[in-house]
Order: C-alpha cells, then sequence, then structure tokens
C-alpha cells in the first residue's frame, strides 16, 4: 500500500510440516514483483512486513523521466555479473530465466560515451506453453572499447524492470 511517501508491503509464504509425506522437502527460490503503479518524484521509505520479526525497511529514489519512451522488452534475469575473464574483455552474466520457453535473442549495449555501458540482454519467447521453472543460464558479453576510461559501469537491465550494477576494469 502507498501512502505519501511511505510504501507498505506484506509478503508471506506456505510453510508445510516436514512430516507430510505428501510434500517431499525440497527448497524453491523465488521472485516476487510488486505492481506500485505509478510514482510521483521523490523519495520513499518501503516496509516489508513491518509488524513482524521478519521486518526488513529500504529507501526509494524516483527521478523524472528524462524520456516518453517505452521498454517493452523481455530481459534474462540476471543475478550476477562474473568479471573473472575481464583480462580478455569479457564477462558473463548469470542468473536464470522464469521457464524454458524464453530463450537469449541478443546482447545489445547503449554507451553514454564517457563511462557506462547498459547492458540489454533481450530474451525472445519460443513457446507459448511457459511452464514455470526456473533454468539457470550463463551469457558471454564482450565488454566494447568505444569508452576510453580503465573504469566503466556496467549497467545490465534484467527481468521486471530491474537492473545489476558493476564497475568494470581493462
Amino acid at each position: 500500500m502507498v501512502t505519501g511517501n511511505k510504501i507498505d508491503i506484506l509478503l508471506t509464504s506456505l510453510y508445510y510440516d516436514e512430516s507430510n509425506p505428501f510434500c517431499p522437502e525440497m527448497v524453491v527460490p523465488f521472485t516476487e514483483t510488486l505492481e506500485l503503479g505509478v510514482l510521483d518524484k521523490g523519495k520513499y521509505e518501503i516496509t516489508v512486513n513491518g509488524k513482524s520479526i521478519y521486518k526488513k525497511e529500504a529507501k526509494l529514489k524516483i527521478n523524472e523521466s528524462t524520456s516518453a519512451a517505452i521498454d517493452d522488452f523481455s530481459y534474462a534475469y540476471v543475478e550476477h555479473i562474473d568479471k573473472e575473464s575481464a583480462r580478455s574483455g569479457h564477462v558473463i552474466l548469470k542468473g536464470y530465466n522464469p521457464s524454458d520457453c524464453f530463450e537469449l535473442d541478443t546482447i545489445e549495449y547503449i554507451s553514454n560515451g564517457k563511462d557506462t555501458y547498459s547492458i540489454l540482454p533481450k530474451m525472445k519467447q519460443v513457446r507459448s506453453h511457459c511452464p514455470m521453472k526456473l533454468v539457470p543460464f550463463e551469457y558471454e558479453w564482450k565488454v566494447p572499447t568505444d569508452i576510453d576510461r580503465n573504469e566503466v559501469l556496467l549497467h545490465v537491465r534484467t527481468l521486471e524492470g530491474r537492473s545489476r550494477n558493476t564497475l568494470f576494469y581493462r
């Protein structure tokens, strides 16, 4: 619920007793995307499970849009940017897709010409039937060299309007 500059979220999950013979013990990771609607620019205070021992708090700043353009692509859910192969000029985008009906289409990028590459790992849907199962991936990407700096910011767009950021050293 959004009230003024405060966002209160209640997040729960089900717990099954281990003694239940019909439910095998397993760990299932999940993500939960919340639709907050259109927010005015400004600073917001977020509270998750505010009246419990699992209370978490965060702050969110919304800036005014600099463009009327809409980004309407499905992106890979990147959880980590592996820079182990940085000496070769490559990074590995690691994460998972929410279903095996999505495959990588292309990895595009936008350079601001100064210090940042926005990386766009665009996915395509290859089947209409999309069972919900996490499919891990690793996509290798060569960092361009058109920015003449030893350190650049890699801003990777991910699923559900999120992003991952890291500094890349040449």
